[in-house]
């Protein structure tokens, strides 16, 4: 389970420097775009759901509604559409409100991913689309296992399983040191948010034998491995 406060906080926190720091954010919300673009009329209703700062409306055109559960992304993201500061569980619109439900990365922070799905299912109109990009179980698995080595403390989200019902993709990265891997989470947002998180922090030797152990497992010439396993569903019955 997650802190939903902190959820909230942490993303407060990093909204004047998301867009910096958001390349694989916005990559993913590109392709997740391009996926819905064949269902867009004249008149197509959307609902962008943790639109952030409100970067799918340089990327397609409609009536797009956006919604998000960070204030301080809401107002960076009044430039471009109407925002609304709201819950993913709780949708406050009316049933059959939209033609298409769309969601880019933030199932991974949804404490109830049913009720999520059910709100979006609820708020769509007969023969619309959902679309969802999130991450599936694997991302930042060399982070995870270098935390391991260390302590019992979950370091790492518990991702999605995904099925044949999804669409794959593995993105692979590599950073210099772990230093820039954990500020790089810090700066979206995507800290640790899990109860059951480590709530003390850890020692400088502690951090190096994570790098150290990252070192040896997950690096090469390149740098320290980071993966992500991107999934994407694009349904006009929304499974997950």
């Amino acid at each position: 389970m997650f802190d939903s406060e902190r959820v909230k906080q942490d993303f407060s926190k990093a909204a004047p420097y998301y867009d910096k720091n958001a390349n694989l954010q916005q990559r993913v919300l590109f392709n997740l775009a391009g996926k819905v673009k064949p269902f867009l009329g004249a008149k197509t209703q959307i609902l962008d759901v943790g639109c952030g700062t409100g970067q799918l409306s340089r990327l397609i055109t409609g009536d797009i509604t956006q919604l998000d559960l960070s204030y301080p992304m809401c107002k960076i993201a009044t430039h471009m559409n109407p925002v609304i500061n709201a819950n993913a569980e709780t949708l406050p619109f009316a049933n059959g409100s939209f033609d298409i439900v769309l969601s880019s990365l933030v199932f991974q922070w949804v404490n109830d991913r049913k009720a999520a799905m059910d709100e979006m299912k609820r708020v769509l109109r007969p023969g619309g689309i959902i679309a969802i990009s999130t991450f599936a179980q694997g991302t930042l698995r060399e982070l995870e296992a270098s935390f391991a080595s260390v302590d019992g403390h979950p370091h790492i989200s518990q991702f999605i399983e995904a099925d044949d019902n999804w669409q794959k993709e593995t993105v692979t990265e590599y950073m210099p040191n772990l230093y820039s891997i954990m500020q790089r989470l810090k700066n979206i947002g995507a800290g640790n948010k899990l109860t059951t998180r480590r709530k003390t922090l850890m020692t400088r030797a502690m951090m190096q034998q994570v790098e150290n152990y990252y070192r040896e497992h997950f690096a090469d010439e390149r740098g320290l491995r980071v993966t992500w396993e991107v999934i994407y569903s694009v349904k006009n019955t929304g499974i997950i």
